[in-house]
């Protein structure tokens, strides 16, 4: 099966980028989608320690000891 047809299972994430992530790891502050930041875009919620910045085109999550006005991308 090549990695553009794979698909994730139940109860998880699938990165544009290609891996597939657990739902702990979104919208947690640290990007696990290499090159595409699928699990910190559009977020609702932060964990705690971070940060909703809703200045960017989506919603993100960052660590709070960052700003929301640093460009992430």
């Amino acid at each position: 099966m090549s990695p553009a047809t794979f698909e994730c299972g139940p109860g998880v994430l699938k990165c544009a980028s290609g891996p597939c992530l657990g739902l702990g790891q979104v919208c947690d502050g640290f990007v696990d989608c290499p090159l595409t930041w699928d699990d910190e875009d559009n977020c609702r919620e932060c964990l705690s320690l971070h940060l909703l910045c809703t200045e960017l085109s989506s919603h993100v999550c960052v660590p709070s000891v960052h700003s929301c006005l640093v460009t992430y991308r």
